[in-house]
């Protein structure tokens, strides 16, 4: 949920909506490169504060999902496979 919302919002705030459908990955990353560039250009309502907490909260949740896999994972091993 947070992954759907949250793209739509930086995809708002970078002008990536526009982009139509190209063939080959360069092509988007081309087209999406000058969207982001024209739309810093021409108003200065991009929303840096926005963006970065989106990226804090998705990093900060993918983390902690990583440590309580980890510590899952370590419930499943053996004892003797531990380490310790």
């Amino acid at each position: 949920l947070v992954m759907i919302t949250g793209s739509d919002y930086v995809e708002q705030q970078l002008g990536l909506g526009e982009l139509e459908k190209l063939s080959s990955p360069p092509e988007v990353v081309k087209k999406a490169a000058d969207a982001v560039i024209s739309k810093m250009a021409e108003s200065a309502t991009f929303d840096v504060k926005g963006v970065t907490a989106f990226f804090f909260l998705l990093y900060f949740l993918m983390a902690t999902q990583d440590i309580a896999l980890d510590g899952w994972a370590l419930t499943m091993l053996s004892k003797r496979n531990r380490g310790r």
